[in-house]
């Protein structure tokens, strides 16, 4: 009863804000539910609004393979959202297809929010960031086009090294083909000074 209550509230607190101006630039996350680590089904963290407090009490620092988010997310101007995805330190965002998804459990009783206000859960692949501490950071992408952070974001430790590129083998320089036009040609070469040879065997015999 507290959780519905709880996201009820959120999603009430997103439609009010919808209606206040703000940059269209930014976006926010309204909760940041869950954080699964390789594909566990029990989350590692579970409640509403993960913050730094809870992360610097337990950190993320693991060999990791993929990372799991769950929560809420909308533009703080209301544009209507096409998808999620993530982006780890500098890297380029990594929109991932089928992100976002509307809870009708929620908003059945606010039909206008469906389209600005949604849900999401996703995997990120981290098994080839590299080892050391990164920051992982939700991002958000509006049916314009439009994509943009989303805070909280929060950081992790990746105790596996990145994988490295096989070193490609070493190959042979190719036996150049004999070409059989030449193999023709030296045939016939032969055989036509084989021929003047024994020729002249026979106008000899003849002089004498």
């Amino acid at each position: 009863m507290k959780k519905i209550l709880a996201v009820t509230i959120i999603a009430i607190m997103a439609a009010a804000l919808c209606s206040t101006a703000f940059a269209a630039e930014t976006a926010t996350t309204m909760s940041l539910d869950r954080i699964y680590l390789n594909g566990a089904e029990q989350p590692l963290f579970d409640g509403w609004q993960i913050g730094e407090p809870l992360l610097k009490e337990s950190p993320i620092d693991a060999e990791l393979t993929e990372i799991r988010i769950r929560g809420w997310g909308f533009f703080n101007d209301c544009s209507e959202i096409e998808e999620f995805g993530y982006k780890i330190d500098d890297g380029e965002p990594v929109i991932v297809s089928g992100a976002a998804f509307v809870d009708e459990g929620i908003f059945v009783h606010l039909p206008t929010s469906k389209d600005t206000v949604r849900r999401y859960d996703f995997s990120a692949d981290v098994s080839n960031v590299g080892k050391g501490e990164h920051t992982f950071t939700a991002v958000i992408k509006a049916k314009d086009g439009t994509v943009a952070e989303m805070t909280p974001t929060f950081t992790f430790t990746q105790q596996k090294e990145a994988a490295k590129a096989d070193d490609p083998a070493p190959t042979d320089n190719p036996t150049p083909a004999d070409n059989p036009g030449t193999a023709d040609a030296s045939v016939i070469a032969i055989a036509a000074v084989a021929c003047i040879a024994l020729a002249g065997v026979v106008v000899a015999k003849k002089v004498r």
